[in-house]
């Protein structure tokens, strides 16, 4: 929550001046809400007796999909906005200052989103995230090398 409020506004200010508007945008956000739908899913862990928070007061069903509060649904749908937007910078020419400042933001931001919900739930740093996170900052990070490497940002073109 903290990272959401404090670190995303910073990097979506980074990144909306490099995104173009158009219908490609529809991949990345489609992999987004995958990926979102995904992610709550396996927070759930679809079964009664899991962490109860804010999203889940109540499990009742049993399906994490049925037992989502509206708050819950509205952090799904904040989720798939945000990852699409950091997805499309991902396909976007951006200048290396900004995809070097984009990645630090989210070097900070992806173990705070990964790791302190579950340390607030369960009172101790959850394991089982920790595969997740190498995983995303090492894709991080390997998006911003290929980015700069392969596809350097030309400021201005020559007349």
């Amino acid at each position: 929550m903290w990272g959401d409020l404090l670190l995303l506004p910073v990097l979506n200010a980074l990144i909306v001046p490099h995104v173009a508007i158009g219908a490609h945008l529809a991949v990345p956000f489609v992999l987004a809400a995958a990926i979102s739908l995904w992610l709550h899913a396996g927070w759930h862990g679809n079964h009664a007796t899991a962490v109860r928070d804010h999203m889940w007061p109540i499990r009742r069903h049993g399906r994490w999909f049925r037992d989502l509060s509206l708050a819950g649904w509205l952090h799904v749908a904040y989720v798939i906005a945000e990852l699409g937007l950091i997805t499309a910078w991902a396909f976007s020419p951006v200048p290396d200052a900004v995809g070097l400042l984009v990645a630090l933001l989210l070097s900070v931001h992806v173990p705070i989103g990964l790791l302190q919900p579950g340390w607030f739930a369960t009172g101790h740093r959850p394991v089982d995230a920790t595969p997740l996170l190498i995983c995303s900052l090492a894709l991080l990070w390997a998006i911003v090398l290929i980015k700069m490497v392969f596809f350097p940002f030309v400021s201005s073109w020559p007349s």
